[in-house]
């Protein structure tokens, strides 16, 4: 009953509330009221997985130069696992990028160096060797 909307939800769905404030689901309506409920579930939205704590050491008996061996040891780590999801969401991409260079009709290679059909141009090739030195 903590979520007042949700017990309205469950009341239009078919729910009544028992004298001891638990909601029930007559065994009249509950194929259509279990219905609803799966139908409103799928649309809603999962809720992001939370970052996991840090696991906890027993650092009481620790020095600060052990504890802070311990937490270079542990950074380094997660910068590991780090790079490497890093890694293979790269791969995933490249993988899709070849998938679509081989599938698609309308895809047309560019020129290295070339944006919007205009080419990339230096300082030195624009004004040329010797009249763009002052």
């Amino acid at each position: 009953m903590a979520v007042p909307s949700l017990v309205a939800f469950l009341k239009s769905a078919g729910w009544i509330e028992t004298p001891d404030g638990h909601l029930e689901l007559p065994a009249a309506s509950a194929p259509e009221g279990l219905e609803l409920l799966q139908h409103a579930s799928a649309a809603m939205p999962t809720p992001a997985a939370a970052p996991s704590a840090a696991p906890t050491v027993p650092t009481a008996g620790m020095s600060l130069k052990q504890k802070a061996v311990y937490m270079a040891e542990q950074k380094a780590i997660t910068e590991k696992e780090s790079a490497k999801r890093f890694k293979a969401e790269q791969l995933a991409k490249l993988e899709q990028d070849k998938m679509i260079r081989e599938k698609d009709e309308n895809w047309k290679s560019a020129a290295a160096g070339v944006k919007g059909g205009k080419d990339i141009n230096t300082f030195r090739g624009k004004y040329g060797e010797d009249q763009g030195g002052g």
